[in-house]
């Protein structure tokens, strides 16, 4: 990758990600009536905005924010190993990542970039693509794993006229997921939906909030799991533990790999994998 990153940010040790995938798979989803209606209202761009807008806004988490009644303990370090698109500018990265810090920093937590690896887009559709984050095993020193995904014209095709997934993470440990990091559809643009809303949003889906939380919960679950954390870094385990969709941690990088063992790579490849999905558009029932 390019060396402009290490400029952004001075402690980043930019890396080769000789694994990555060549593979691209067809996209495409069969369509709907609501596409077909979609497609109809498209020469109508006044009438198609408002029912988009009108249709979306489903995907935010919150109100978030500190509680001040919230005894969120001392600061707790976090680390996430970046996967960046080899079509995501560095620039572009280091304002994900800066709007990533600044939103978390009001909860005690000190999000860290050890590593920014440069990463080609297995496929088109996003089930490959969170395929692909899920069966990489976390390493030391990280906690998370974070893919940023460029664009293409096939996106841009796709969102013009139908809804489309800009960030998902994987619900069976809550540490591994995507952001589609460049603006580039319709869809995109009337929902505001900027790159770096959608890592924050996405973010708090790694801490285990879903999209049903409240502000108090959000700042429960949180300071449950930076009291974890603090448990268990004084236990010898150096690990921001993993949270399960049942509430359950996992105190250890080993735990949570074991979680994606061949029989879930094979779920995810059929597109049975569970996550936590932000599309632009709820009216498909995602």
């Amino acid at each position: 990758m390019s060396k402009g990153i290490q400029g952004l940010f001075p402690g980043a040790e930019p890396e080769a990600d000789k694994t990555a995938p060549k593979a691209f798979s067809p996209a495409g989803r069969k369509p709907t009536s609501h596409h077909l209606f979609l497609w109809m209202t498209g020469g109508c761009g006044f009438l198609a905005a408002a029912i988009i807008m009108t249709l979306t806004s489903c995907t935010s988490i919150g109100p978030a924010g500190v509680l001040p009644d919230t005894d969120l303990g001392p600061p707790v370090e976090l680390r996430v190993c970046i996967y960046k698109d080899v079509n995501v500018s560095d620039q572009r990265a280091a304002s994900i990542i800066a709007a990533i810090q600044k939103e978390f920093a009001q909860y005690g937590l000190i999000i860290q970039v050890p590593s920014i690896r440069d990463w080609q887009r297995p496929c088109f559709k996003h089930q490959g693509i969170l395929r692909d984050i899920a069966k990489r095993p976390l390493e030391p020193p990280f906690d998370r794993s974070l893919a940023l995904v460029g664009r293409d014209m096939g996106d841009f095709l796709w969102g013009s006229l139908l809804p489309e997934i800009l960030g998902a993470v994987e619900t069976r440990t809550h540490t591994k997921g995507y952001v589609v990091a460049e603006i580039g559809s319709l869809n995109q643009l009337l929902t505001f939906k900027s790159p770096q809303k959608t890592a924050v949003h996405e973010f708090y889906h790694m801490l285990g909030i879903s999209h049903m939380d409240g502000r108090r919960t959000i700042n429960e679950k949180i300071a449950r799991l930076k009291s974890q954390a603090i448990e268990n870094r004084q236990s010898g385990r150096d690990f921001f533990p993993g949270i399960g969709s049942n509430g359950n941690f996992y105190l250890s990088r080993s735990e949570v790999n074991r979680q994606f063992g061949n029989e879930l790579i094979r779920q995810a490849a059929q597109g049975d994998v569970v996550y936590n999905d932000d599309t632009t558009n709820r009216m498909l029932g995602n």
